[in-house]
Parts: C-alpha cells; sequence; structure tokens
C-alpha cells in the first residue's frame, strides 16, 4: 500500500484546546455530525474516523523545548486530562495510538486508570526491546537520553510492559511490519501474561506499518471497525 496517506493533509478541526503554552500542546477535538452523544476517542497521532468525538493529541517532541524526557509524557498526562475535560461529559476515554502514540497510549493507561480502553496500533510497547533492535535510528535513547544502563529508572518509568493496569487493551499489530517489528508487541504481552483477561492482540498477516491507519487498506478499515466496536461498548455500558 502507497505511503502517500503521511502526506495528506487532515480534516480540520472543530476545536483546538491548549493544555499548555508551547506550540505543540494542544488538543484538536472533531465531532460527530450527530447530536447523539458520543464517546470520546483520544487519538495520540493517528486517526480520521466518522460519528465519533475524535481529540487528536499533539505533544512536545524530541527536539523542541521541553520535549523528550520528561516532558513529552508530562504532556500526554496533561492531554489526556484536558481531552476529558473538554468532551463535557461522564463517558471514559478510549484511546489510540499509532507506532509512538502506541507507546504513549499505553502508557498513558497505566497513569490513569479511568480509560475505556487502549487500541495501540504497532506499538513501541517494549522500550528495552526498541533501544536493542536501534528502532528509528536509536530514537528510545534520544527520548529518554540515553541506553538503559545509563537512565534505567527512566525505562522502567517510561515502558508501560513494566507497570500493570486493568484498562482493556488491544494491540494490533502486522507481521510485514519493518519499522516496528512485531516482536516489539510479543515481548509486552509476554511482560504483561498476568494481565491476559484484559489485554487482546491481533496479528495481521502481511500488514506493514503504515497500512494500520490508512482507511483504503483492508487492515485501516479493519482498524476502524474495531475502534467502533469498542466506542459502541464504551457508549452502552455508561447508557
Amino acid at each position: 500500500m502507497p505511503h502517500e496517506i503521511l502526506s495528506l493533509p487532515p480534516p480540520s478541526a472543530h476545536l483546538r484546546v491548549a493544555y499548555g503554552k508551547e506550540r505543540s500542546q494542544f488538543v484538536d477535538f472533531r465531532f460527530p455530525a450527530s447530536n447523539v452523544a458520543a464517546a470520546i476517542v483520544i487519538m495520540i497521532h493517528g486517526g480520521f474516523w466518522r460519528q465519533l468525538t475524535t481529540a487528536n493529541v499533539e505533544y512536545r517532541r524530541v527536539g523542541e523545548p521541553g520535549g523528550g524526557w520528561p516532558g513529552t509524557f508530562d504532556d500526554i498526562q496533561a492531554a489526556l486530562h484536558s481531552a476529558q475535560k473538554h468532551h463535557g461529559n461522564d463517558k471514559p476515554a478510549l484511546v489510540v495510538g499509532h507506532s509512538a502514540g502506541g507507546h504513549l497510549g499505553l502508557w498513558g493507561a497505566t497513569r490513569r486508570q479511568d480509560l475505556a480502553a487502549v487500541i495501540a496500533l504497532a506499538p513501541v510497547a517494549c522500550l528495552r526491546t526498541a533501544w536493542q533492535q536501534r528502532l528509528g535510528d536509536g530514537a528510545v535513547a534520544d527520548l529518554l537520553g540515553g541506553p538503559p544502563d545509563v537512565v534505567p529508572d527512566r525505562y522502567l518509568f517510561a515502558c508501560p510492559s513494566q507497570h500493570g493496569t486493568r484498562v482493556p487493551r488491544v494491540l494490533i499489530h502486522g507481521t510485514a511490519d519493518d519499522i516496528v517489528p512485531l516482536n516489539v508487541s510479543q515481548d509486552y504481552l509476554t511482560a504483561r501474561s498476568a494481565e491476559s483477561d484484559v489485554v487482546r492482540f491481533i496479528e495481521l498477516p502481511g500488514t506493514d506499518h503504515f497500512d494500520l491507519i490508512d482507511l483504503r487498506s483492508p487492515s485501516g478499515r479493519m482498524v476502524l471497525a474495531e475502534i467502533k466496536k469498542m466506542a459502541d461498548a464504551v457508549r452502552n455500558t455508561c447508557n
């Protein structure tokens, strides 16, 4: 599947809410056409969904003032709080994240037990594994300020595989992913095996890293169906 999906402009946001003073500290909301109260889906770098209220989170990244350690993690906590607050109803939020956003979504679930669920798409779910494989040309070390033997406490704090939570999680990963390989999610599942009752894993044969966020692909449409199914479950539970 061609990856021009990465260069397509996103639909305009209906509302932008700043949760900090820096340029990248904001949440973009997109509301459904209907007036029916919708479950909120908090997107961490990804997604363009229908008939759901979505809150697309931006956050300070490596190279930006305050980005990386620990500012990126502070931003995720602040953004989750801000998105839920401005949504204005009592339905718990469903978080969806892709790649590094999947890591941050899973990590957020270890800090906020009130989330409805997390759907992590090809997530960087085990930071030591990602560091060992030098994914993203050493992106994990850039994020945390060094390798595990230099800043071990940061790896412990920042890796969702090292923290328990009762928030339901779904990890979706393609076997043809050469950017975040399948074994990164598999290592997360091994580490969190005690929580297998609230963790599901969907392995998609032949699917690469970007098919998951492209609605033109069968994998992207399957992801959308999974999000809608879980959002409907949130809505029905809260009614």
